[in-house]
């Protein structure tokens, strides 16, 4: 975290702390004015202006860590939708296991489309 801007009044460890904080508070879907009551009941002591800062690092953050951890989670859809599979076969719920295949298909992109490319499973739909 490159807290130039912010050293003299706030120490590095306290800049840390917001943007996970705002990072966490992001990630459950609280928008600004939300995470400006949350700073001022928290007793933040920081400007809007900072916590404009603060949560543009804060995105800086979720967005790293979405690429560190995109192959995890591509991985884990996989073996879910392979676990989904095999119930569904052993219940000869064939619609539900061509339903499965298909999204397997998109995430892996094999559909030829060029969407799923696992990318959704941070930014929504193409």
């Amino acid at each position: 975290m490159d807290g130039e801007y912010f050293e003299m009044k706030h120490s590095k460890r306290e800049i840390e702390l917001f943007v996970h904080t705002l990072a966490s508070l992001i990630s459950i879907g609280l928008h600004f004015e939300e995470i400006i009551k949350f700073a001022d009941k928290e007793k933040w002591n920081v400007t809007r202006k900072e916590i404009t800062q603060f949560v543009k690092m804060a995105r800086e953050y979720i967005a790293k860590k979405a690429i560190l951890v995109r192959p995890e989670i591509l991985g884990e859809c996989i073996v879910r939708l392979d676990d989904l599979y095999k119930r569904s076969m052993a219940i000869n719920d064939f619609k539900t296991c061509l339903a499965i295949q298909r999204e397997k298909h998109r995430l892996l992109q094999l559909d030829g489309s060029g969407e799923g490319d696992g990318n959704d499973l941070f930014f929504g739909d193409k």
